[in-house]
């Protein structure tokens, strides 16, 4: 399993999504530009643990949310990023071992 997974983040996420949007916008400053992101990060980990609640019997399934929590939460620090740098960043395992636990 990842070492960085939405379990690892999970606490935060309702914390940060209540009662606020993406509508409340950026006003270009470092501190906005952080805490939207903060904010990003803390509704894809809520989501993520959600959903990875919803398949605890199905390892494969808890797997793949995490894969997308890591990876969505590398690609707000790093646009450019692909697939295997964000599996690569976010767990000490080899890529494609990471992506075997899937396929199994």
């Amino acid at each position: 399993m990842f070492t960085d997974g939405p379990k690892a983040r999970a606490s935060g996420g309702a914390r940060a999504v209540a009662g606020w949007s993406l509508s409340d916008g950026l006003d270009g400053s470092a501190s906005t530009k952080a805490l939207f992101q903060e904010r990003i990060s803390d509704a894809v980990s809520r989501a993520a643990s959600d959903v990875s609640d919803l398949a605890l019997e199905n390892e494969q399934v808890c797997d793949a949310v995490n894969l997308i929590d890591s990876a969505a939460l590398h690609y707000l620090e790093n646009p450019g990023a692909t697939p295997r740098q964000a599996i690569k960043a976010s767990c000490d395992q080899d890529v494609d071992d990471v992506l075997g636990w899937m396929q199994d």
